[in-house]
């Protein structure tokens, strides 16, 4: 039945499609115009429960408006065709008109006429509406290639942009392998070096040779720290240029050992380099004495800890003469230079005047016939050489305003470092002051310090006797018990077999022992504990040897039912046979059971008859009304079915309902006539 249903309902999906797409004409429209046509399977899915009968008389009887304009211009053009059939009635007494005869021959000539224009215009209105459906679909057609070639085009952009992209790429790799192949060279070759070259450091202490690797990392490291102190200590500007020129000449540097050298190479010297650098600091550090440092700088170190200057104070007269006497020197230089300056300037406006005249006699000679021109020349003249003066001006202004910033930047920076040496003798007089007050300190804690410390020797030795003496007994015991316990280790951990120490480290970074993570642990295996005893759990049980340990309780949970159902087997046939031996004896109650069943079935059959027979009255009454209703309803869908085309008219009304409501009331009758044929079942 189930396969009749589906076999019916592919058969609905299928005339379902041609109806749409020969009778309907459908097509996706909208925001689906590029979607694909639906497919048999999507018209199936819509033919369900139902919908199937509704389908099926939307199939049988709606047709386009095409198709029912079609149908009603042949039934007219039928009607027109058909030849008129008039009747003339002549009145008694009344003659023949041959006027009228012509008026009647015309009027059949003109209703020919009108009906042949009639059918040309219903031909020229099939034409245009064959025209238009082919236009339709010439446009549909060309919304689709044209679809077609935005997403060709689309496909053909990205991969245009992939093939760049993958062209990219290979240019880096090959750039890559390129460097690659540099770098494996290059370290061929300092590995296959078999001299290498060494050098010795210039103005060290230590004559000791280092590798070039170690030479190339020393001077960088010298380099960098010198550029670190010039930056802490002010004498580049950070927003300079010359920061960024020295930071990439130590990129450059770094880079290129990076190149020459093995990372392993660099490394060791650079831990070699920190190792000197931290001894040298080292020995610096150690080698500093205050009091000899105050004794050359004229310190008197007296008993009491305090410092006392012997230095003679600077001459201040003496700086200051001499401070003058350098400004009157220069005073002199620039008032000669001035002078200088001077009659260079005197002989420079001397020879211009010469050759202005020279210009002017010229130009009185060109233009002597006309002064306008003569003027205006002068004028022009003037007008270079005032612009010429100025340009001159302005040079000498720029070179002496950028002679005079570096003179002002000069003045500053050495004003800067007047002020931080005198902010560094300022610190150096506290930091005096501090470790005078340090040195006191020290010197009065430290004057009986060799007595503390004898007290505190004494004490600590005591409390040592003390403490050994005590545990002198535990000690030797302690010492007895662990003799040959090393021995007696190693033999305890030589007996245990390899594989119980073979650990791996897991995802989660649990550390498991390989043993437990076999796949087959059943295995007999002489290192799992309790082997004997498995081996003999899997002889009992039938467990084959290829399956895993999973699959034991399966085969445990097998073998015990296959165990209960030979109990139930045994148990059956006991009760069989024990009832074959009693059945002559029961065959007198079992006669007698009968007959009480029987009754009793009787007894029930006239209840159930007496309660049945009402219900099943009243229910074949109401079927019989529903059926009524049902021959009705048929009666009206087959007057509602001679009627085509009604579905795409929903205005229309029969007998005062619409096609909605027709179907509406034909879903309530179906469900309950389904609900009363339920009913019946039950």
């Amino acid at each position: 039945m189930s396969g009749r249903r589906q076999d019916v309902k592919e058969d609905i999906g299928a005339r379902l499609q041609r109806w749409s797409l020969e009778e309907m004409h459908f097509r996706p429209q909208g925001r689906f115009i590029h979607a694909s046509m639906p497919k048999q399977e999507d018209y199936q899915d819509i033919c369900r429960g139902q919908m199937v009968d509704i389908w099926e008389y939307i199939i049988n009887h709606v047709r386009s408006k095409q198709t029912v304009k079609t149908v009603m211009g042949n039934l007219n053009l039928q009607s027109q065709q058909a030849p008129d059939s008039y009747k003339v009635k002549y009145k008694t007494g009344e003659k023949y008109s041959h006027e009228k005869d012509e008026l009647l021959q015309k009027r059949s000539k003109l209703a020919s006429d009108l009906k042949r224009t009639q059918t040309d215009i219903d031909h020229v209105e099939r034409d245009l509406k064959r025209l238009q459906g082919d236009i339709l679909d010439t446009e549909q057609a060309y919304q689709e290639t044209k679809a077609k070639i935005q997403d060709v085009s689309h496909r053909t952009s990205l991969l245009t942009c992939f093939s760049h992209q993958c062209e990219e790429s290979e240019r880096q790799y090959e750039e890559y392998t390129k460097r690659l192949s540099s770098k494996i060279e290059a370290y061929k070759k300092i590995a296959s070096k078999e001299d290498e070259n060494f050098y010795s450091k210039k103005n060290a202490a230590d004559k000791d040779l280092e590798s070039g690797c170690a030479r190339s990392v020393r001077q960088t490291c010298e380099v960098i720290g010198q550029f670190l102190h010039d930056l802490l200590g002010g004498e580049i500007k950070t927003a300079s240029s010359a920061v960024n020129d020295r930071k990439e000449r130590l990129w450059t540097s770094t880079e290129r050992i990076a190149s020459e050298y093995p990372a392993n190479q660099i490394l060791v010297s650079l831990i070699n380099n920190t190792q000197d650098a931290n001894l040298r600091i080292r020995e610096k550090t150690e080698s500093i004495n205050i009091k000899q440092d105050a004794e050359k700088l004229r310190f008197k170190y007296e008993t009491n800890g305090r410092l006392t200057d012997l230095s003679t104070p600077p001459n201040f007269e003496h700086s200051l003469s001499r401070l003058l006497e350098d400004c009157q020197l220069s005073h002199i230089n620039r008032f000669v230079e001035t002078e200088k300056l001077k009659n260079g300037a005197w002989k420079v406006t001397k020879s211009l005047e010469s050759v202005k005249m020279q210009i002017e006699q010229q130009l009185s000679k060109m233009y002597i016939q006309d002064p306008g021109a003569l003027e205006l020349a002068r004028k022009i003249l003037q007008l270079e050489f005032d612009m010429v003066e100025r340009k001159t001006i302005l040079r000498h202004l720029e070179s002496s305003s950028l002679l005079y910033r570096e003179q002002i930047a000069i003045a500053t920076k050495q004003q800067e470092i007047l002020l931080s040496k005198f902010q560094r003798i300022q610190d150096f007089k506290k930091l005096a002051d501090n470790k005078q007050n340090l040195i006191r300190v020290l010197v009065k804690h430290n004057t009986n310090s060799k007595d503390r410390l004898t007290d505190q020797k004494a004490e600590i030795l005591e409390y040592v006797h003390k403490s050994l003496s005590g545990h002198h007994a535990e000690t030797t015991a302690t010492v007895s018990q662990l003799h040959d316990g090393a021995s007696q280790e190693l033999e305890l951990f030589a007996s245990v077999a390899l594989p119980y120490l073979m650990y791996t480290l897991l995802e989660s970074g649990q550390k498991k022992a390989v043993l437990d993570m076999s796949i087959h642990r059943l295995a007999n295996s002489p290192y799992t504990p309790g082997s004997a005893t498995i081996q003999r759990i899997l002889q009992k049980l039938e467990f084959p040897i290829y399956k895993s340990p999973e699959c034991m309780l399966s085969q445990a949970i097998k073998l015990k039912w296959e165990v209960d159902e030979i109990e139930q087997l045994l148990v059956s046939h006991s009760n069989m046979a024990a009832t074959v031996a009693n059945r002559d004896e029961d065959t007198l109650s079992t006669v007698k059971r009968v007959t009480r069943l029987c009754e009793k079935v009787k007894e029930k059959d006239s209840a159930t008859l007496t309660e049945v027979m009402p219900l099943l009255k009243s229910r074949l009454e109401r079927t019989t009304k529903s059926l009524e209703k049902c021959v009705a309803m048929e009666t009206k869908v087959d007057h509602w079915w001679e009627q085509p085309g009604q579905d795409v008219t929903p205005w229309v009304k029969v007998d005062n309902m619409t096609l909605q409501q027709w179907k509406d009331q034909w879903t309530v009758t179906l469900t309950k006539l389904r609900q009363l044929q339920m009913q019946k079942t039950k």
